[in-house]
């Protein structure tokens, strides 16, 4: 019900921009997992949208985050880490899997991609300079990177945006300072 719902909100804002900017480029569903089958399999399926919508929709995203935490420290984390990419990439690839199959002209988007890995302990991303003691952190995000980019255009995503590359900017007194 919540996808009908959705299509319907696309669908007269997609007419609505079209309109006024035919060349524009529109990009639906942007998720923060990779969906489920019948999520794409709904939102993909013309039948669903109302006549003059803009077909084939241009383009679908969704996160990319991988993510860990170990209890020996920053030196543990990369094994949970590089795991969680692989998972990331499987779930990505069954997604793109069932995009392309139903919408070919579709292009897919996986965006926020990067590494969370949690405030406790706390991360300061100064401390991934020079010789600093977090300094193997840019060796973890080119794996996960590596790994992002070979088998996820293998399996069809077009494009890959950065999250969490550099960090997050300082929150209120007493967080982490990114």
């Amino acid at each position: 019900a919540k996808v009908r719902n959705y299509i319907r909100v696309y669908d007269t804002a997609a007419k609505i921009i079209k309109q006024n900017h035919p060349n524009i480029k529109l990009i639906g569903l942007c998720l923060g997992s990779r969906g489920t089958e019948e999520l794409w399999r709904t939102f993909l399926n013309r039948s669903e949208h109302a006549a003059g919508t803009p077909w084939p929709i241009d383009g679908v995203a969704y996160h990319g985050y991988a993510s860990g935490s170990s209890s020996t420290g920053w030196k543990g984390w990369a094994e949970p880490i590089i795991n969680s990419a692989r998972d990331v990439i499987a779930s990505s690839t069954a997604s793109a899997n069932v995009i392309k199959s139903v919408s070919p002209k579709t292009k897919i988007f996986m965006d926020e991609v990067g590494i969370i890995i949690g405030c406790n302990p706390p991360f300061n991303m100064t401390a991934t300079l020079g010789r600093g003691n977090l300094s193997s952190w840019w060796n973890l995000q080119s794996v996960v990177w590596a790994l992002y980019v070979g088998e996820l255009a293998a399996a069809g995503v077009d494009m890959l945006g950065a999250s969490q590359f550099v960090g997050w900017v300082a929150g209120p007194p007493g967080w982490p300072v990114g």
